[in-house]
């Protein structure tokens, strides 16, 4: 998750030590939880699966970034790396200041309301490494 403020990124995975971190991220109250949040948990706990019903308060709750001290909510650093992510993978390019630049049409120039020539290079998603199954048999 990236830190608001200082932009520094904590990975958060989940695991049987959610308490070995470097970074704080106590959970959240389950009574406190809204929305999606609220959802979540209640599901969980109804399947069973009290591990999964924990890392929902841990992911609703509020982590500490490890180098600048700033409390944030993780679910909205969540909600901004997908956002971010899905925009990549929908060809949106980055330009100055962290701004979506103009996208590609098909003939192969800037889509109208685009700004500028494309600049080659920012923000490309790469393809995926094929794997050769058949190597080696």
């Amino acid at each position: 998750m990236p830190c608001p403020r200082c932009e520094a990124f904590t990975e958060v995975m989940p695991g049987e030590y959610p308490d070995d971190c470097a970074a704080a991220f106590p959970p959240a109250d389950p009574a406190a939880l809204t929305g999606i949040g609220a959802r979540r948990h209640a599901m969980a706990l109804r399947a069973g699966q009290d591990a999964v019903a924990g890392w929902v308060t841990r992911l609703f709750g509020r982590g500490t970034c490890a180098g600048c001290e700033t409390v944030f909510d993780l679910a909205d650093s969540a909600a901004r790396v997908c956002g971010l992510v899905r925009e990549r993978r929908a060809g949106v390019r980055w330009g100055p200041g962290g701004r979506p630049g103009p996208r590609p049409s098909p003939e192969g120039g800037a889509r109208p309301g685009g700004a500028g020539k494309l600049q080659p290079g920012r923000a490309r998603v790469l393809p995926r490494a094929r794997v050769n199954r058949s190597a080696g048999r």
